[in-house]
């Protein structure tokens, strides 16, 4: 796929270019797990090949995949050079591209109150009301945290003036349930990228 730009031996990896910006792939390891390993936030969800997330161009270089994708990318895609970076393995030195600015409708905080020492609710206005059908969820990125999202479940349904409503959990080790649970967030611009 594309064209090669030369390469070294599989045991030592090869160079990426996402956007520009280099990283490194181990051997055997999807764009995707060098991207998220080398901290670039790379648009993604499922990680399996199935929500299309992940999808990006392949500008030079060579891939393999790990799974057939033409039923998720259109003959357009396919045709640009377009792979989903989860189910693609570097054969090559790569360069690809990705849209990396902030998906989903964007909002501010409206509130946030401690329901106890382990759970906060997280209220969010939209610019526009997203709807969704029980069991779904969204994925929520705070501007001036990193461009990651972290995923949660709707506490309420959307109202007709596009608030939401989440319960953000106390997990140790997570980074946005720690900025939510100890800095202030109110006025603070979020994107939430539903269903």
């Amino acid at each position: 796929m594309a064209h090669q730009l030369g390469g070294r031996g599989v045991a030592d990896g090869f160079q990426v270019q996402v956007n520009g910006q280099a990283l490194r792939a181990q051997a055997g390891e999807t764009l995707l797990q060098a991207a998220l390993r080398s901290g670039v936030a790379f648009p993604h969800s499922c990680r399996v090949g199935g929500c299309g997330s992940c999808k990006c161009r392949v500008l030079g270089g060579e891939v393999r995949e790990l799974t057939e994708s033409g039923y998720l990318l259109s003959a357009a895609e396919l045709a640009q050079g377009t792979v989903l970076a989860c189910q693609s393995v570097p054969r090559s030195d790569l360069q690809v591209a990705v849209d990396l600015a902030p998906r989903g409708v964007p909002g501010r905080v409206l509130s946030q109150r401690a329901l106890s020492a382990q759970v906060m609710e997280l209220r969010v206005q939209l610019d526009q009301p997203l709807h969704y059908q029980a069991g779904q969820y969204a994925e929520l990125r705070l501007e001036g945290l990193d461009a990651r999202g972290r995923c949660y479940s709707y506490a309420a349904p959307c109202s007709a003036d596009g608030v939401l409503r989440f319960f953000v959990q106390r997990v140790e080790g997570g980074a946005f349930r720690a900025e939510a649970m100890q800095t202030a967030l109110v006025g603070r611009r979020i994107w939430v990228d539903g269903p």
